[in-house]
């Protein structure tokens, strides 16, 4: 694929995305998570600015958020164009959206030159509606680590070994915003280390003040997010005393807990991510044959699980195992360089999960990840254990039920009881178990489903109006790059029928 094309395509790729998930986006990201907090720090950090502009006052001190300043960086754009544009909080929750986005297009552009365009789409489409990329374009919390993973995989290894000096320092960045922009991002390291290594593989000896120059600014960002982050976690004790409670107390829960990250029902990676067990037999195929991205790989998966299985509860009562989300572009890589050319045979699997995948990952999209949470809790079950493991309160299942009820279109209560299993008969003085009303909870968080039914204003019709508009121009830009990208299908490197060039990290 020409040059000039490829860039067009992957623009193609990237705003189809974009207005594809905006399409149903909540406009609203502050009670996600810790996003809410964050919101706070930035507005606090704005008003500094402004202080220190104009020469007045603050007026109240600079807040800090858990995971430090360097997150909340990337927010304050959107939150000073929220000052002017409908929200703050609408403005930003498109930052989640465009990370994806921008996360899926540096895959697609990355598996071009290893594989042909018609798998890479395959591979980045699959990815980006079959796995839990798309609810958490709504959700955010993990989208930043993500994008900049992809970011410092994608210098290290697919744009070859550089002598510049502005090479080493923007991977450099990308290595240290990985580790630095979560206080969990330390699990990560030993990932962008082998990147650096990987970048400068070739002479290094040669290359050692540029291999120190990318330490020290990756060391540099570490140190500036556990600097911010300390103030935070100070107030309340320390982060150590407050992650204690969290912690496992026996060696075999880690064990356990590893197995857990992928094949738990309720928080298993391949249960909210299918198309990802096709890594079981790509990553050994790809170890043959690109041996760099396949080591950066394992070291960036094996390190998001291995560092949580530390974990009481590995996952949350967010959708999915949040934790492992910079783990799934990793993977889909590797499922995408395992082949050079499409086959039938060999890609209908993926294709099969991946669809499979895009109905569990709507789900999880169109419903507001706390719902489960909030049944769980009329119902007096919501315990961690309950979330992780109790199969009543699976998420895919719950929300599901929430759909057909939403379907429904009636107005009348819809009580359902959390019922469990007795092993054999039910003690008799058992509490009673409580039934939930899942009525109020099976409006979807879309916020142009929310618009639609309400009094118009001008503000909503114009709302209604861009996301309608983001429903029809998303699609028909993806069919548009699809179209363009495969029109001419040809081997990696761009030469039809040819044998693909080496790729940077393979064993030529």
């Amino acid at each position: 694929m020409a040059q000039s094309k490829r860039s067009i395509v992957c623009w193609l790729l990237f705003l189809g995305l974009t207005l594809t998930y905006a399409a149903l986006s909540p406009g609203g990201i502050a009670r996600m998570g810790y996003m809410g907090e964050e919101m706070q720090a930035g507005n606090s950090l704005l008003d500094a600015g402004k202080c220190l502009l104009t020469g007045a006052r603050p007026i109240s001190p600079v807040v800090w958020s858990r995971h430090g300043p360097v997150p909340v960086l990337f927010d304050l754009p959107f939150l000073y164009l929220g000052q002017y544009v409908v929200s703050q909080d609408f403005m930003l929750a498109f930052l989640p959206v465009l990370s994806t986005a921008t996360v899926i297009t540096l895959l697609f552009a990355w598996l071009l030159d290893l594989t042909s365009p018609r798998r890479a789409f395959l591979v980045a489409l699959g990815g980006a509606f079959g796995t839990m990329l798309w609810p958490f374009a709504y959700i955010g919390l993990e989208t930043t680590q993500s994008l900049f993973l992809v970011l410092a995989g994608y210098r290290a290894l697919a744009r070859g070994p550089s002598n510049s000096w502005t090479a080493a320092v923007i991977l450099g960045i990308c290595c240290g915003l990985t580790v630095g922009v979560k206080s969990t991002g330390i699990v990560l390291l030993p990932a962008v280390i082998w990147l650096i290594y990987a970048q400068y593989r070739d002479r290094w000896r040669h290359q050692i003040p540029k291999i120190l120059v990318a330490l020290a600014v990756t060391g540099l960002i570490w140190f500036l997010g556990e600097w911010g982050r300390a103030p935070f976690w100070g107030m309340r004790g320390g982060s150590a005393s407050n992650i204690a409670p969290w912690l496992i107390d026996s060696f075999f829960s880690y064990f356990s807990n590893l197995i857990g990250w992928f094949g738990s029902p309720n928080k298993g990676l391949f249960v909210f991510a299918p198309p990802l067990l096709v890594a079981i037999y790509a990553v050994p195929k790809v170890w043959q044959t690109h041996r760099h991205l396949a080591i950066f790989v394992v070291l960036a998966v094996g390190g998001l699980a291995a560092g949580f299985a530390f974990l009481r509860g590995p996952a949350d009562e967010v959708w999915g195992p949040r934790y492992l989300h910079s783990a799934i572009a990793p993977l889909l890589l590797c499922i995408g360089a395992s082949r050079a050319r499409p086959s039938l045979r060999g890609d209908l699997p993926f294709a099969t999960l991946a669809l499979l995948g895009t109905i569990i990952s709507f789900l999880g999209a169109f419903y507001y990840y706390g719902l489960m949470l909030l049944a769980a809790t009329q119902a007096s079950q919501n315990t961690l254990e309950a979330m992780n493991g109790n199969a009543v309160w699976n998420q895919p299942r719950l929300n599901a039920r929430l759909f057909l009820l939403w379907l429904d279109r009636s107005n009348e209560p819809a009580p359902w009881t959390p019922t469990q299993t007795w092993m054999w008969r039910r003690p008799d003085d058992a509490p009673p178990t409580k039934a939930v009303d899942l009525r109020p909870l099976c409006a979807p968080q879309s916020l142009l489903s929310r618009l639609w039914p309400a009094p118009r204003t001008p503000v909503s019709s114009a709302l209604i109006a861009f996301f309608v508009s983001c429903l029809i121009i998303g699609p028909a830009l993806l069919l548009a790059s699809i179209l363009m990208g495969c029109a001419t299908d040809s081997s990696p490197g761009g030469s039809p029928g040819g044998s693909p060039p080496p790729a940077a990290g393979t064993l030529a």
